[in-house]
């Protein structure tokens, strides 16, 4: 990893653990991420476990995540299209690494969230720091964008939100 893309990753994990004292106060249970992973190259998998072993070894903040593979056809498949919902929905974030990361043709890590940025709360907060993960672990490959930053995942989060996989 690059120098930059460590410091990233070090600055997100001191501004994840701000917010968990933030999160610890208002007593909220721990946050269900789901992350789904469409890629099928090595360096990208690769990137997919740096960011899942992150994320689960993360002591600083009450995270349970799941990860499912998928195989998909093409990026805007829906990935989790036809199979039942899983016994920890609803989750509070969705994370889709989609296909397209593998030949450059998506540049963007789908991070799906019902939460809101307005007013600004520490769950928005949580989502943002996130997205900062992402972006340092994806570093000149692809960027994190949530509902309040593109249409498709605004989409993919209403969906999952009526089909019950995203709280």
């Amino acid at each position: 990893m690059k120098k930059k893309t460590c410091t990233s990753v070090f600055l997100v994990l001191l501004l994840m653990a701000g917010l968990v004292s933030a999160v610890a106060q208002s007593e909220i249970g721990p946050a269900r991420l789901l992350l789904i992973d469409e890629t099928k190259t090595f360096a990208s998998t690769m990137r997919v476990a740096a960011l899942a072993k992150t994320i689960r070894e993360f002591e600083g903040a009450p995270l349970e995540l799941t990860v499912r593979l998928a195989d998909v056809g093409s990026s805007y498949e829906d990935p989790l299209g036809g199979h039942p919902i899983a016994e920890q929905a609803p989750f509070h974030v969705i994370i889709i690494i989609p296909r397209g990361i593998d030949d450059t043709s998506i540049h963007q890590i789908w991070l799906l969230t019902t939460l809101s940025s307005s007013p600004p709360t520490p769950e928005w907060e949580g989502v943002k720091l996130l997205g900062l993960l992402i972006d340092a672990v994806f570093d000149g490959i692809a960027t994190a964008a949530n509902p309040m930053q593109d249409l498709w995942p605004a989409m993919l989060a209403t969906g999952y939100a009526a089909q019950g996989w995203l709280e």
